[in-house]
């Protein structure tokens, strides 16, 4: 069994949060990040979402452990992570749970969601 001993969690989901996808790179894009699962066949076209990361980092600086996870999969969130350069400000990287088990529902969390385009 793991323990994550801290009571200051920041949950960072990846893609477009993170980073947004680039429906048309032709007209520019940061990174170009191959999906773990396809190789180097047809890599996702990315920006880095600039107000995400900097609240990661700034959460980072106050002392929260940073778990970042992704729908599309563990590995892809570390590609992600490792992609940005912020393999230093990311304590945990996992898969977005498909499930949970709680006696109140996520909507009645007394959690912030932080979320700015």
């Amino acid at each position: 069994m793991h323990v994550i001993n801290s009571d200051q969690l920041l949950f960072v989901d990846v893609d477009d949060t993170l980073i947004m996808h680039m429906k048309n790179p032709n007209k520019g894009y940061d990174l170009a990040i191959p999906h773990p699962h396809c190789g180097n066949v047809k890599p996702f076209y990315v920006n880095r979402n600039e107000k995400h990361i900097s609240i990661l980092m700034s959460a980072r600086k106050r002392g929260r452990t940073i778990v970042v996870w992704s729908a599309g999969g563990y590995e892809w969130a570390k590609v992600v992570v490792e992609a940005l350069e912020l393999t230093e400000h990311v304590d945990y990287i996992m898969s977005k749970p498909v499930e949970y088990i709680d006696d109140v529902h996520m909507k009645n969390w007394p959690v912030a969601n932080i979320y700015q385009r």
